[in-house]
C-alpha cells in the first residue's frame, strides 16, 4: 500500500466506543493465555482511550488476556474497560524522571510477566518503554496515534533514539503519522506497521430516533443540523466552525449547529458564539455517551482539526451516513476522497468551509450521495473487526518471532528479575537525564 506521501507500508504483514453490554465468556484455561499489557497515560474520554476500550471489548479471549495499565489519574473510560472483563491497574508515573513510578511499573512487568508490552500515545510510549527496558522485557510495541508535532523537540528525539532500537514494532494509525515519525526519528520503515483505526458500525445503524433527538434539542424536521464532535482544545480549531456557522446562518435560516465535546476552550468558544449572535442556533452539548444517536439525527459532520493522527470523528460521521466536511489533518485524506465520499477544505479557511456547507444544505442529493459513499468506505476499510484482526495478527507474528527471548525472560525467578530492575534503574536514570539535554 502506498500512502498519499508516497511511502510504502505493508498493512497486512509484520515488518466508536466500546459497547457496554458485551457478553463476556472467559475460557477455562484463561490464566495460561499470553497476557498483553496495554499501557495508556490515563482513561479520560478521548480517541486513544476509545480505541483501547474497543480492543478490550472485542479481543479474542481464546488467544489472549489483556490488562490496562494507567499512569495518570482519569477514569471516565474505566467502567467500559472493566465491563469487558479487563482489569485496570493504576501505576502513577508523574513524569519521565519519576524513578519511583517507573520502577513500580517495571516491577509490575516482572511480577505479572506479560507476553507483550503494548504502549499507546506519546507519554505512555516513552514511560512504558523505559520501564520495559529497566525490566529487560523482550517484546515491546509502541502505538503512535498522532503526529505529536510539539513533542518532537531535542528531548523527544533523543528519547526515541534511545528507545527505538529496543522496540519490536511501531504501530501507526495512518500513513501520514508513519511518514512524519520516520522523517523525524529516522527509525527504519521496516519496523512500522500501518493499522488504521476501526469503527463499530452497529451503533450507527440503530433504531430511528432522529425526530425524537431533534425535538429534544429544538430542531425541526426541516432544519439542517450541522454537527461537530471534538475536544474543546486549541488544536481542534473550533473558532473556524463558529465563524463559518455565522456565515451559513445568514444564508440558511434553517441551519442549526451541535457541538459535542468539552474542554479548556469551552468558555471562550461560547463567548465567540454569543458575539456572532448565533443564540440557540449553536448548541454546546458537552460530553456525550450517545454520539451515534446524535449523529444519526444530524445531516452534516464537520471536522476543523489542525492536528490529527487518524480522526475517529470523521469515521463516526461516515459510519452514520452523514456528509462529512473535514480539513486534511493527519490521515483524513486516506479515508476521504474530496467530492466522492466527503469534502475537504483548507485549514482555517472560513470562506471555503461556509461555502461547502451552504452548498450541502441546498443539495439533499449531494448529501445523500456523499453519506452513502462514506458509510460504504467505512464498511469496506475501517471496521472494528478488521482493526482487531490486524492487531491480533501482529501479536501472533511478533510472539512467534520473539519466542526464545520471551521464554528466557520468563525463566528468570522473580528475585533475579527484580535484581535486574534495581541494577538497570541507575543506568536508565542517567540515560534519560542525558536525553532531557538532547544528548
Amino acid at each position: 500500500m502506498t500512502n498519499r506521501a508516497g511511502m510504502h507500508l505493508d498493512a497486512g504483514t509484520y515488518d466508536g466506543e466500546a459497547p457496554s453490554d458485551v457478553a463476556i465468556r472467559i475460557p477455562a484455561d484463561h490464566a495460561n493465555l499470553p497476557l498483553i499489557a496495554l499501557v495508556v497515560e490515563h482513561l479520560h474520554r478521548g480517541g486513544v482511550q476509545q480505541m483501547v476500550a474497543l480492543l478490550c471489548s472485542r479481543f479474542d479471549r481464546k488467544r489472549y488476556r489483556l490488562a490496562v495499565l494507567t499512569l495518570k489519574r482519569g477514569d471516565e473510560m474505566r467502567p467500559v474497560v472493566e465491563r469487558a472483563g479487563v482489569p485496570v491497574h493504576f501505576l502513577p508515573v508523574h513524569h519521565l524522571r519519576d524513578w519511583n513510578g517507573l520502577r513500580e511499573l517495571a516491577h509490575w512487568y516482572v511480577k505479572h510477566r506479560p507476553a507483550i508490552v503494548h504502549t499507546h500515545s506519546y507519554f505512555a510510549n516513552h514511560a512504558g518503554r523505559i520501564a520495559a527496558a529497566m525490566a529487560s522485557h523482550p517484546v515491546v510495541i509502541a502505538h503512535y496515534h498522532n503526529v505529536y508535532e510539539r513533542q518532537w523537540d531535542r528531548r523527544g528525539l533523543a528519547l526515541e533514539r534511545l528507545l527505538g532500537p529496543r522496540t519490536d514494532c511501531f504501530v501507526m494509525v495512518s500513513g501520514v503519522v508513519a511518514e512524519e515519525f520516520h522523517k523525524r526519528t529516522r527509525i527504519p520503515r521496516s519496523k512500522a506497521r500501518l493499522i488504521y483505526n476501526g469503527i463499530d458500525l452497529e451503533p450507527f445503524g440503530g433504531p430511528d430516533e432522529r425526530q425524537i433527538v431533534r425535538n429534544s434539542l429544538g430542531a425541526g424536521q426541516e432544519d439542517m443540523v450541522i454537527c461537530a464532535v471534538a475536544s474543546l482544545v486549541p488544536r481542534k480549531n473550533l473558532e473556524t466552525l463558529i465563524e463559518a456557522a455565522a456565515r451559513v446562518a445568514a444564508k440558511i435560516p434553517a441551519a442549526r449547529f451541535w457541538l459535542l465535546g468539552d474542554g479548556e476552550e469551552r468558555e471562550r468558544l461560547e463567548q465567540l458564539a454569543v458575539d456572532k449572535r448565533l443564540g440557540d442556533r449553536f448548541l454546546f452539548l458537552g460530553m456525550s455517551e450517545q454520539v451515534p444517536r446524535h449523529l444519526r439525527a444530524a445531516d452534516i459532520l464537520v471536522s476543523t482539526s489542525l492536528i490529527e493522527g487518524f480522526p475517529l470523528n470523521v469515521l463516526e460521521g461516515m459510519a452514520a451516513g452523514l456528509a462529512v466536511v473535514a480539513t486534511p489533518a493527519g490521515g483524513t485524506e486516506e479515508a476521504i476522497a474530496d467530492g466522492q465520499n466527503g469534502r475537504i477544505f483548507p485549514f482555517r479557511d472560513i470562506g471555503a468551509l461556509s461555502g461547502i456547507l451552504v452548498d450541502l444544505c441546498r443539495s439533499p442529493d449531494t448529501r445523500r450521495r456523499l453519506g452513502e459513499a462514506g458509510r460504504q468506505t467505512v464498511a469496506e476499510r475501517f471496521t472494528v473487526e478488521r482493526w482487531r484482526r490486524d492487531i491480533e495478527t501482529l501479536y501472533a507474528e511478533i510472539l512467534q518471532k520473539k519466542a526464545s527471548q520471551l521464554d528466557a525472560w520468563r525463566a528468570l525467578t522473580y528475585f533475579q528479575a527484580a535484581q535486574r530492575v534495581r541494577a538497570r534503574a541507575f543506568y536508565w536514570s542517567w540515560r534519560v537525564r542525558l536525553s532531557h539535554w538532547g544528548i
